[in-house]
């Protein structure tokens, strides 16, 4: 993902929240924190999750969608 040459972070305009877990091994932190530079954006991490940690954190991450969305409404 971080190392993508195709994916450009940098077009992004809407906030992004980068949920992370620090025991991925696929994508260590530091290149996602890297690949994040120069964008708005909040980075979460989890220390005891891994690439699967939507299945682990599925609520937290379901509540904060659900509250980025309420304060988006017109």
């Amino acid at each position: 993902f971080a190392s993508t040459p195709a994916l450009s972070m940098q077009n992004l305009t809407m906030p992004i929240t980068l949920w992370h877990g620090r025991a991925d091994p696929i994508a260590p932190a530091q290149a996602m924190k890297g690949a994040m530079a120069g964008v708005n954006h909040e980075y979460r991490e989890f220390a005891n999750s891994g690439a699967l940690l939507v299945f682990e954190h599925w609520q937290e991450l379901l509540a904060a969608m659900g509250a980025a969305e309420r304060q988006n409404l017109p």
